[in-house]
């Protein structure tokens, strides 16, 4: 039957099922310049990049002009970038054309938090005291991003979360 169904193929009779395209989507973590969001930073880079990447920042938001351990990036070229530009509408517009989904999380309250793909972070949940208190932040944004964000459960795996842990254990060891 095997030549059979290549012929019906062929033919236009049997067409192959296609795997749904994943969603194309960056995640920009919108830090007011005055406050420290380098334990939101290391989590969010240990849920969606390599775990050896380093966190980009967006210098100039207006031309998406993105650094990387000193040297000049496509914005393409990660998947988390942190900005101190708090113009989330501008950021969003300048970057929609790039991306199928564009997702801010950012550790602010406001009128920005009431966005569907602004996911606000109240400082407060980011303070723990022991490994366990560190796991426990860990799991709880991933399952704010999973809630927030993402309908697929496969893009915020429990390796993905192993590797925001130790980001995390690693940046307390310094």
């Amino acid at each position: 039957t095997g030549d059979n169904d290549a012929a019906m193929t062929s033919l236009g009779g049997v067409v192959p099922a296609q795997q749904p395209k994943q969603k194309n989507f960056h995640v920009i973590l919108a830090c007011p310049p005055e406050m420290d969001c380098t334990i939101l930073s290391n989590v969010l880079v240990g849920l969606f990049e390599p775990p050896d990447a380093h966190m980009s920042f967006m210098e100039d938001s207006s031309q998406l002009q993105v650094r990387q351990r000193g040297s000049l990036v496509s914005i393409e070229s990660s998947v988390v970038t942190l900005t101190h530009d708090m113009n989330l509408l501008a950021l969003y517009k300048t970057m929609k054309s790039k991306f199928d989904e564009v997702y801010f999380v950012a550790p602010v309250k406001g009128e920005a938090c009431e966005y569907d793909n602004v996911m606000c972070v109240d400082n407060e949940a980011l303070v723990y005291s022991n490994s366990e208190g560190m796991e426990d932040v860990v799991t709880k944004i991933a399952k704010r991003m999973r809630l927030h964000f993402f309908e697929d459960p496969t893009i915020l795996s429990e390796a993905k979360l192993g590797v925001a842990l130790k980001r995390l254990v690693e940046m307390e060891s310094l």
